[in-house]
């Protein structure tokens, strides 16, 4: 890696302060910790690479100081802000309290605490640890990890992510949340696949739950920007009060009509009563459900305990 250090003179004089004594005066104990000392260290310097396949920059981190080891295959920095690139445009602005470059392995670790945003997609997010691997374009994000997109307001995390420089795929696992203050809306998974450019959320063993009801499916696509929540391998709906229960092979939800449109085996419970039907259509906010094709009606009898 070629670096552009800031600041020529300081080289210098951390090149100056790392010679003490006069000739042949070698005190064994100093030459000691200098050897587990690192062989440079610098205050307010710019770190930036570029590729060597004549893409252009890689990237450019400022640090208030770095500190390189004897072989240099390590730099452990503090106070850091900059910037990651793809094809040499600058695509991801990152903070972070410290970080470490692994020159030969050729990877960036940043942690403490790490701020980032996608310059494209306007998505933010935190973490205590982020990995970036720029042979590939990727990030990683362990430790937990929360991401905001301010154009869709919705606010996901979990304890793991991965995805590409752009911040347009987002794969996130380990107690997924997906909230969307505005509609009071909270989705849990188990893991959810985010195509930001899309506004477009597919998650797995997913409960979607708002102030009065619940909808469960081992699969939800989330359509942020329809506003639309389609389930299509079952599902299983619970209205709180008045407690009524729906079931059926596939769903739609409507937010802004708040319609639940369902097919397949449907099967609406509401007390004693149990309706069965080939569809049917639920006005979340009047409560009421409204089944179709070949209705089958029954009363059932409430067991004793």
């Amino acid at each position: 890696m070629r670096y552009l250090l800031a600041l020529v003179a300081l080289i210098l004089a951390g090149l100056g302060a790392g010679c003490s004594g006069g000739p042949g005066q070698t005190n064994p104990a100093e030459a000691a910790i200098a050897t587990n000392k690192p062989s440079l260290s610098f205050d307010n310097i710019i770190l930036t690479e570029s590729d060597q396949q004549g893409r252009g920059q890689l990237w450019e981190l400022k640090a208030k100081r770095a500190e390189y080891s004897r072989d240099g295959k390590v730099a452990v920095v503090t106070g850091i802000e900059g910037a990651f690139f793809e094809d040499g445009i600058k695509t991801l602005l990152v903070k972070a309290t410290k970080g470490q470059i692994q020159t030969e392995a050729r990877v960036i670790v940043l942690s403490g605490v790490v701020v980032a945003r996608s310059v494209q997609r306007k998505v933010y997010f935190t973490t205590p640890e982020l990995r970036w691997l720029p042979d590939q374009d990727r990030v990683e994000a362990t430790g937990g990890v929360t991401l905001t997109d301010p154009v869709q307001g919705i606010i996901v995390k979990g304890e793991r992510m991965e995805g590409d420089l752009a911040g347009d795929l987002l794969n996130l696992s380990g107690k997924v949340t997906a909230t969307q203050p505005k509609r009071n809306v909270v989705l849990t998974a188990t893991t959810a696949r985010w195509q930001v450019e899309q506004g477009q959320i597919q998650a797995q063993t997913v409960t979607v739950q708002d102030p009065v009801s619940r909808l469960q499916a081992p699969v939800l696509d989330w359509n942020l920007k329809a506003q639309t929540l389609i389930a299509n391998q079952g599902m299983a709906y619970q209205h709180q009060t008045p407690r009524q229960d729906l079931t059926a092979t596939t769903a739609r939800w409507d937010q802004p009509q708040n319609l639940l449109t369902v097919s397949g085996n449907v099967d609406y419970r509401q007390g004693q009563v149990r309706v069965q039907g080939n569809s049917a259509v639920a006005d979340l906010k009047a409560g009421t459900v409204q089944i179709k094709g070949q209705v089958r009606t029954s009363l059932e009898t409430l067991a004793l305990k």
